[in-house]
């Protein structure tokens, strides 16, 4: 059955690519384009859900210089052993090569990071960066030249969950960037699971996670919705899956 699903998709995709038309090719140039990023995700033999997970990456014009710069974002050991990870950024050289500009740009924070989603929240011209991450998320302001400013705690952002995608969009239409971010289970080392050899096993595992913690909390949080107050801090609206709406102050 899968010989002849195979043939048939094989037989499918010749028939729409159009006439003279070539398959397209990717080549791998991460070395010679200067990115040189190795991903860790803090492993150490106990198999922890997280590290199954991975980390986000975005392509954005940070210096609004009309080329995409490049967020790669890491993890970070379980147990501190004197050596640190942070995510990267790599300045567009505008030749096909990039330069890496983490050190001293504030996003060179340590964290288990999950995903990544920009924006220009304070309508400044500069877009900024929010991280959604293990241990509770952050949010970056552009301050210009590649340098970030953490600046989660004035904003009110309080997302402590297992954070792993975010969205950027104007949930009121005011002009103003709103934030919308997914929550995975409750998860700490403690309370992992054991997960056996045999992809069977971990299957059956993640299975029962969702099943018993991530349904039955994410339905108890959609009753939880309050507005956001002004002085552009940002409110709670959902405990799983959270959004918050930005307000200027306008009125």
């Amino acid at each position: 059955m899968r010989l002849v699903l195979l043939l048939l998709g094989l037989i499918l995709g010749a028939v729409a690519l159009p006439v003279g038309e070539q398959p397209v090719h990717f080549t791998e140039i991460a070395s010679s384009a200067g990115l040189r990023f190795t991903h860790h995700n803090g492993g150490f033999g106990k198999k922890y859900l997280p590290e199954t997970m991975g980390s986000g990456t975005a392509f954005v014009d940070l210096d609004g210089d009309g080329w995409p710069e490049i967020i790669l974002l890491n993890c970070k050991d379980w147990t501190p052993h004197g050596k640190h990870y942070t995510s990267a950024i790599y300045r567009n050289n505008r030749n096909g090569t990039f330069t890496d500009v983490t050190a001293g740009s504030g996003l060179n924070t340590e964290m288990y990071a999950m995903g990544v989603t920009v924006a220009d929240y304070d309508n400044d011209g500069r877009p900024d960066v929010y991280i959604t991450a293990l241990e509770g998320d952050h949010l970056f302001h552009n301050e210009g030249a590649n340098r970030f400013r953490d600046v989660t705690a004035s904003s009110g952002i309080r997302n402590a969950n297992f954070g792993t995608s975010a969205a950027w969009f104007d949930y009121d239409r005011d002009g103003n960037a709103d934030l919308f971010v997914a929550n995975y289970i409750e998860w700490t080392p403690a309370t992992d699971f054991l997960v056996f050899d045999g992809r069977l096993h971990q299957i059956l595992l993640h299975t029962r996670v969702f099943e018993r913690s991530a349904f039955p909390s994410l339905s108890q949080s959609r009753k939880r919705q309050v507005r956001r107050s002004g002085q552009e801090s940002w409110n709670r609206r959902r405990n799983q899956q959270i959004a918050w709406r930005f307000d200027s102050g306008r009125g």
